[in-house]
């Protein structure tokens, strides 16, 4: 999406394509070519970072970050300790290709262009010579790198889902790949090896159907795909009963754990998990000790439960989910942001003093994000941030991912201080360029609204989406003329309530 924050630092896309970067920075997780800290936003230059191409969504790890293109292609970078990037640095000739780089530059591309050069050389050398690679003793990449699009069998990518310390795509075939740590079996490759270069799982570990969401936690994944509403879980369990603690392997969730609807949205935190219904029901397992499920209690729940009654969320359906480290965010079909979980910190954005756990789902005041209601929204390890209908971006929390005794500690907030932010406020508009947050504010809502309506039957009068509707259209709809754009978006409505 256009908002993604990691351990204490934040990535957003602006409505030009543009990504923005602050916060802590000494993996290079913000792609800006050096390992300085950001407390304000700083342009990653797309002109030199993508090779000229807009950015259409983006997600961070706990150190590492990617995000598509609207041409589809994905870029890393980041910490790459763990082989998360995809990227096997330290097999390649780095410094002979460097040195020849510098004396035949034309040489070079040709070489690159061939596809001569052993990956992931010749997919990140850019003729503008913007910037070297780094070097492969490094486990850090501060300047976004390009995942050769034959690693994904020339397949253009849909999204990108960035866990822990590993790394899924998932291509426009449906075709999901891994890379990274795997101690877990949280690649879905039937083993716990790490990978270094990304890998795909088993398309028939989905019943033969395309995936068409994925996401990544701590130590486990989450998909959608094959028929409507399956649901499948692999890595250290945090779904559901499926049998063992570790699965090795994509595992379907049985349909009976959604009460009769059908999930149509999942996002996944540190070891829980969270599912959206298509009736507008929100489904909780797993890790519970900050009641970052939401269910009033602290206990620890391997089965999927139902987070709230009737009557929950003021009657309204809920439209969307975020997992955090230590507690969840949740959106409401009326725009309305809830959250739960650890207080004690201004993660929740709820209380403007330290307080106990939110156990259950509190509302945080419509009045907070200046009468604007929310489309985008992101959950950290030690913040959160939303954005509006109207692209404005807010913060709140601590924004730092270490100890305030670490020199390394710093603010991911956008805020240019260190000051810890109990409550949503909202990141100067310049400090972003004048622009605003999210790539759909250039299509008429009123439009999007009506031919979805019209082509999919599963979209009526109460349509949930609004403002989130027009996001996730506009990546569809980025290249409009390209063939196969409808029956993208038919894939797409195809997942959706």
């Amino acid at each position: 999406m256009a908002l993604s924050l990691g351990a204490g630092f934040t990535l957003v896309v602006t409505e030009h394509g543009d990504l923005y970067a602050f916060g802590t920075n000494r993996n290079g997780q913000l792609g800006l070519g050096t390992t300085s800290n950001q407390l304000l936003p700083a342009l990653v230059d797309k002109a030199h970072a993508f090779a000229g191409e807009a950015v259409a969504s983006v997600c961070c790890g706990r150190e590492h970050a990617a995000c598509v293109t609207r041409g589809g292609d994905v870029f890393v970078w980041g910490c790459n300790k763990h082989g998360q990037l995809g990227l096997d640095m330290s097999a390649q000739p780095a410094a002979a290709f460097e040195t020849a780089a510098a004396a035949a530059p034309t040489a070079c591309a040709a070489l690159a262009a061939s596809g001569a050069l052993p990956p992931p050389w010749s997919s990140c050398w850019r003729p503008r010579g913007s910037s070297a690679p780094t070097a492969p003793d490094s486990r850090n990449v501060v300047r976004p790198l390009a995942v050769p699009r034959a690693v994904l069998h020339r397949a253009p990518a849909r999204m990108v889902a960035c866990g822990r310390h590993f790394t899924l795509l998932l291509t426009a075939r449906g075709g999901v790949w891994g890379a990274g740590q795997n101690e877990c079996g949280q690649l879905g490759l039937n083993d716990t090896e790490p990978r270094h270069l990304f890998a795909q799982i088993d398309p028939a570990c989905f019943a033969g159907g395309a995936v068409s969401l994925v996401a990544a936690g701590e130590r486990h994944s989450l998909a959608l795909s094959g028929t409507p509403g399956a649901l499948s879980a692999w890595g250290r369990r945090a779904c559901a009963r499926l049998g063992p603690s570790t699965l090795l392997v994509p595992t379907a969730v049985p349909p009976e754990s959604f009460g009769g609807s059908e999930p149509v949205f999942v996002d996944a935190g540190d070891d829980f998990s969270m599912v959206v219904t298509a009736d507008g029901a929100l489904y909780a397992g797993g890790m519970n000790i900050d009641c970052q499920l939401g269910l009033g209690n602290q206990e620890c729940s391997a089965d999927l439960k139902r987070v709230g009654g009737t009557g929950a969320f003021k009657d309204q359906r809920v439209r969307s989910v975020r997992c955090g480290s230590v507690h969840s965010v949740i959106l409401t079909e009326d725009s309305e942001l809830w959250s739960c979980g650890l207080a004690t910190g201004p993660l929740c954005g709820t209380h403007d003093r330290p307080g106990e756990r939110v156990k259950r789902p509190a509302r945080i005041r419509h009045a907070r994000f200046h009468g604007d209601g929310v489309a985008v929204f992101a959950a950290g390890v030690s913040h959160s941030a939303a954005v509006t209908s109207a692209g404005g971006l807010y913060t709140w929390g601590e924004g730092a991912n270490y100890t305030r005794a670490d020199q390394d500690s710093f603010s991911a907030l956008g805020l240019n201080n260190f000051h810890v932010q109990w409550l949503p406020r909202k990141v100067p508009p310049a400090a972003l360029g004048g622009a605003r947050i999210g790539g759909w504010h250039d299509v008429r809502e009123d439009f999007v609204l009506a031919f979805a309506m019209a082509t999919h039957r599963r979209l009526g009068e109460r349509c949930v989406f609004q403002g989130l509707l027009c996001e996730l259209l506009v990546l569809v709809f980025a290249r409009a003329r390209a063939p196969g754009t409808l029956d993208g978006l038919g894939r797409l409505l195809g997942r959706l309530p």
